[in-house]
């Protein structure tokens, strides 16, 4: 089972935590978290989704432990698992990514995103920002980044799939579900 398959859309979050990696495994096994023998991290599985907690390689002896989330949970059950995994810590989020797979080529939408009055270029090969987010254009994935001291995370998650959802509007027909049939 690999738990990183490519998705359509994942959030990679950055956590500092003054509690040791073994520590949180065991404390986090009490919400049913699972560990990964291989990188030492821990991970909660469902049917809809992943949250995978993996600590940096390269540890302070003295400072805070610095890990890395994965998931692509809704932003609900993404303030939840946080909360239970470390809210109860003096832990700081220090930067979110949120990945979304491309659904044109990466020229189409840099001139696109260059067209676009509302994006500051940084980089006309694929650097922008939306006020104080940070879009990288990549081969098949656009990047959101947020690299400050997060205090809300649902309110920063939030922001993050506001600006996606502009760039990216879904656009619905309601009276498609008629069509080919009579309508009343």
């Amino acid at each position: 089972m690999n738990i990183f398959a490519e998705e359509d859309r994942m959030y990679k979050i950055t956590v500092f935590a003054n509690i040791e990696p073994t520590v949180l495994a065991k404390n986090l096994s009490s919400i049913r978290f699972k560990v990964n023998h291989k990188n030492g991290g821990m991970y909660w599985k469902g049917e809809d989704g992943f949250f995978n907690i993996i600590p940096f390689h390269n540890q302070s002896i003295q400072l805070a432990k610095g890990y890395r989330i994965y998931t692509n949970y809704p932003i609900s059950t993404i303030v939840y698992l946080l909360d239970g995994a470390f809210n109860w810590l003096d832990s700081k989020i220090t930067g979110i990514e949120y990945q979304y797979l491309l659904s044109k080529p990466k020229l189409v939408l840099i001139k696109e995103f260059l067209a676009n009055p509302k994006l500051k270029v940084i980089d006309s090969r694929g650097l922008f920002s939306f006020d104080d987010m940070g879009i990288v254009i990549m081969e098949d994935k656009v990047v959101f980044q947020r690299r400050t001291k997060i205090k809300k995370i649902g309110e920063e998650l939030r922001k993050i799939e506001d600006v996606r959802d502009r760039l990216f509007p879904s656009t619905y027909d309601l009276f498609s579900v008629f069509e080919g049939e009579n309508a009343v």
